[in-house]
């Protein structure tokens, strides 16, 4: 049966029955989504008419070692670590997912890799760009949290050594920046290095959430033939990296040379003339910064998923994010809130805020992303 239904004010589909599950389980299709088949009159809410979904049988029965299996993520816990609903044992992380799916209505479904495929998505640039959406933070903050601890020994423990490697490398390019007239090309390497690590950490969490094979290796995937095109994704952000230094360099000897021959007595009105224009220029840079870095946020995770050349990855993530630019914003916004709240209570805090955010990318990334075809070979 082929179904419709109502995205951010605009009709969606046709879906087969397949694919609707699929809508449903990845929280595009909610309960009081509006949908229509053949068989309906009006358009309704999917609560009213959603079929039962076939389930596998329950997964009750413990292992030869007495451990259970998550009916959701299929992961071994003790009795102790598991909750029996509707029939069907779940683990601590994937409970609350479950009762809510129970609470809307149907059985608890089973885990991504039972309903997420492997499939690769269909869209082309144009119907992807055309499509409503909506971006919310809250959510993919929650589900990021949900994703990172299902598993930590993968996804978090990942995470932790994507950083590791990060800081190393940067110490090192750090020490080589004192190198004459070479430094200044080793200070944006250290910036491109910010792109592999924002890939690495999505790819984490976007196997994670599709249910595919999933292992601390994935967040190295960024190690291949795509690699230079990752890192050029933050070719942007070094150059105006370099522009801001620059600047702050013309306008200190600029401020040097004013104060050369001016007598003692009038530096102290020329301090705060030369102040005003060093702040303005400040300010301009940040906010530039930070419109840049929110348009191009994706860029990095479509070259890794999709094949992309840089370029292209940047051009679309570019027109992606300007449709909607401050929901964009604010997830980028809330990202920093949650970075800053792991920093203050120093190290630990920052292990766990840190992956979090870059997580929330990854989860918005895969809602709004994965039914993108993948760039042509």
């Amino acid at each position: 049966m082929n179904w419709y239904y109502a995205d951010a004010g605009q009709q969606r589909g046709p879906v087969t029955d397949e694919e609707m599950s699929q809508l449903v389980a990845r929280g595009i299709v909610r309960p009081e989504t509006l949908v229509w088949n053949s068989t309906l009159t009006n358009w309704q809410a999917w609560s009213t008419v959603a079929p039962s979904a076939p389930l596998p049988p329950p997964v009750t029965g413990p292992t030869a070692d007495g451990r259970y299996a998550c009916n959701r993520c299929q992961q071994l816990f003790s009795v102790e670590d598991t909750v029996e609903i509707a029939g069907r044992r779940y683990c601590g992380a994937c409970k609350p997912l479950a009762l809510q799916q129970l609470s809307e209505g149907g059985a608890p479904l089973p885990g991504a890799s039972a309903l997420l495929g492997g499939e690769a998505g269909t869209l082309s640039e144009a119907e992807f760009l055309a499509r409503g959406y909506s971006m919310d933070a809250t959510s993919a903050l929650t589900e990021a949290w949900e994703l990172m601890f299902r598993r930590p020994a993968v996804v978090w423990l990942g995470c932790v050594l994507l950083w590791a490697a990060f800081l190393g490398a940067s110490m090192v390019l750090g020490m080589l920046q004192l190198i004459p007239f070479a430094g200044i090309l080793f200070g944006a390497m250290g910036t491109l290095l910010s792109a592999a690590i924002e890939a690495g950490q999505a790819n984490l969490f976007l196997r994670e959430r599709r249910g595919w094979p999933n292992d601390v290796a994935s967040g190295f995937a960024f190690i291949r033939p795509r690699f230079w095109d990752i890192l050029l994704t933050y070719l942007p952000h070094s150059l105006m990296t370099l522009a801001m230094l620059g600047g702050m360099a013309v306008v200190g000897i600029s401020t040097a040379m004013a104060g050369i021959g001016t007598p003692a007595n009038q530096l102290a009105t020329l301090g705060p003339m030369l102040a005003a224009p060093m702040i303005l220029f400040g300010l301009v840079i940040m906010l530039g910064f930070l419109y840049l870095h929110t348009c191009l946020r994706f860029a990095p995770i479509l070259v890794l998923d999709k094949g992309y050349r840089w370029t292209a990855a940047l051009s679309l993530s570019w027109r992606f994010v300007n449709q909607h630019f401050w929901q964009n914003f604010w997830l980028l916004f809330l990202g920093g809130l949650v970075m800053m709240a792991g920093a203050c209570v120093c190290l630990i805090g920052a292990i766990v805020s840190y992956p979090l955010a870059y997580g929330m990318a990854g989860v918005v990334y895969d809602r709004h992303f994965r039914d993108l075809a993948p760039a042509s070979r």
